[in-house]
């Protein structure tokens, strides 16, 4: 089963905390406008009731007016109780007349309240006893509708109130089950994201302690990448397997360098030794002239011998690279190969500071790769021109070789699988430097470039010195 991204495991025990949460919080806005919805038609009641309220007092106050509406008042009276009455009529209109009931009472009701309304509007010729006894007709209904609105308010009330004390329980219990419940399941899957990730870290924590340690172990890839925690360790995997390899390779090859070391000392300290024992005996029984041919003879064979075995002991481990640096040992290998050939010309060209930038293993490692390229040249380009330059290019040491010769597929994995390019390629890895090959910037031929990471490690307790030669390029 695939696993969540890294990140949703550890926001894992949050959201589940907090998703119940928002189904919580909604519920409780659900149930908030249910109260206010509640609420909003309790208070349209009460301003039905309100309404009722005031029409029942204007009806009071215009029957009391009409009742003092006698002969023997003044005109001035009159007009007053004249215009109270009109105020009162006006507020009993507006409040029959009002919104807040047209919903709340019958229409019969309504239809009493428009004739009374009718009946008691004040006009000139105002029946005062047609008014008295409309307005009589209407207070009982009035009354009537007062009670009924009233009651049908209190009860909505009561009910509201229940609905209240309903919901804060529900919502009370809902809340503690609820948060208890996703607390409960945010700690379980908090414990087991935690020992997930802890068991996970620290298995790749013991690897790294191993390599440390000096355990060079390979680290086992998942099988399925599932998460970044995955990807992590796979390439963490391959890294070790990098390594592994690269710290493999640079054990065969420094025992390979140790071996070679070894055979050019014993063959320094007792081959030649030997045979420069042999023709000091020889120059000393040159006196005899009867054996003076054959003695010639075997001291030229000698000699030839002694060049040799200096020349294959420079080839297993070269004393100039530590005696007079890269350049030097470099134009020594090409004179030596090249000795007696006209038609190769070559030019070599080392920066002053590639020498001071490397250690003894750094150099040796350069050393191999730039003398099999031109071993590689030498035997398979057939070229009359090549190059080697070794120089510092944004602060990295860039060694390149080129020639004008034939080329090669390097593109081919069956070519690049020989025996002297898997050795450029594996001591390159050693480096930690890029090993290319492309077209050369002659009209044919090819170009070798090796790019040395720009970071230098510090140079080793054994370090070359040397003297620069002054020899001109060829």
């Amino acid at each position: 089963m695939r696993r969540l991204p890294l990140k949703l495991q550890i926001l894992a025990a949050p959201l589940a905390l907090a998703v119940p949460t928002i189904v919580f919080v909604i519920f409780i806005l659900f149930y908030l406008n249910d109260i206010s919805r509640q609420n909003d038609t309790i208070r349209e009641w009460a301003r039905a009731t309100d309404q009722l309220k005031i029409a029942r007092s204007a009806d009071y106050q215009m029957l009391h007016i009409l009742g003092q509406l006698k002969p023997e008042i003044s005109t001035e009276q009159r007009e007053e109780l004249f215009f109270n009455y009109i105020e009162q009529s006006q507020l009993l209109t507006s409040s029959l007349s009002a919104n807040e009931l047209k919903d709340k009472i019958s229409t019969e009701t309504q239809k009493v309240f428009d004739h009374v309304l009718e009946k008691t509007r004040y006009t000139e010729n105002l029946d005062v006893e047609a008014s008295i006894l409309a307005l009589q007709k209407l207070t009982p209904k009035l009354d009537y509708a007062y009670n009924t609105l009233q009651a049908k308010k209190r009860t909505l009330y009561v009910n509201s109130n229940q609905d209240i004390n309903d919901i804060t329980s529900k919502l009370s219990t809902l809340i503690l089950s609820v948060l208890g419940i996703a607390t409960l399941i945010s700690l379980i899957i908090a414990l087991y994201v935690s020992n997930n990730l802890k068991r996970r870290f620290a298995s790749i924590s013991q690897y790294a302690t191993d390599i440390l340690q000096g355990n060079f172990k390979t680290l086992a890839a998942p099988e399925n990448i599932n998460d970044e925690l995955d990807q992590l360790t796979e390439r963490i995997a391959k890294m070790s397997q990098r390594l592994t390899h690269s710290i493999e390779s640079e054990r065969i090859l420094q025992s390979a360098e140790d071996e070679r070391q070894r055979i050019a000392m014993d063959i320094h300290d007792q081959f030649l030794s030997e045979i420069s024992h042999l023709r000091r005996e020889i120059e000393q029984s040159r006196g005899q002239l009867s054996q003076d041919r054959q003695l010639l003879h075997i001291d030229r064979t000698l000699e030839r011998l002694n060049t040799e075995l200096r020349s294959l002991i420079n080839d297993l481990f070269p004393h100039s690279l530590e005696m007079l640096g890269l350049e030097a040992s470099l134009r020594e290998y090409v004179e030596r190969k090249l000795a007696g050939i006209q038609n190769i010309e070559y030019y070599i060209q080392v920066d002053e500071e590639i020498d001071s930038m490397l250690n003894s293993k750094q150099c040796l490692h350069i050393y191999r790769i730039a003398i099999e390229a031109i071993s590689n040249i030498l035997k398979h380009a057939f070229c009359s021109r090549f190059e080697l330059v070794f120089k510092v290019i944004n602060n990295k040491p860039v060694l390149t070789i080129e020639d004008n010769g034939c080329g090669f597929n390097f593109n081919k994995t069956e070519v690049l699988g020989h025996i002297g390019l898997l050795s450029i390629k594996q001591r390159a890895s050693i480096l930690d430097s890029e090993a290319s090959w492309s077209t050369s910037r002659f009209s044919s031929g090819t170009c070798f470039k090796l790019t040395l990471d720009s970071h230098i490690p510090e140079k080793s307790s054994k370090t070359f010195k040397h003297e620069k030669r002054t020899k001109s390029y060829a």
